[in-house]
């Protein structure tokens, strides 16, 4: 039989509370994985395939979704 993945959101405080943490704590790759993640809206396949050139000094970027096959445009928010 087959199974279903469920996933549900974190609160957008509560992340934040997370990043906070984890920063404190030194814990450079989860902060940076999850503050990138949380910042563009991406799933974690895609979100693995962005390189740090990808988004550096940039205002936009764009993806190929690996789920869907859409090419999006995606903002880079100023606070990433």
């Amino acid at each position: 039989a087959k199974s279903k993945t469920v996933c549900s959101g974190i609160e957008w405080n509560s992340m934040l509370g997370l990043l906070v943490c984890l920063k404190k704590d030194n814990k450079v790759m989860p902060y940076l994985l999850i503050s990138t993640g949380a910042y563009l809206g991406l799933r974690a396949k895609d979100l693995l395939n962005i390189k740090w050139i990808d988004i550096l000094g940039k205002d936009e970027i764009t993806i190929a979704e690996s789920k869907t096959g859409k090419v999006r445009s995606i903002a880079v928010n100023e606070s990433l």
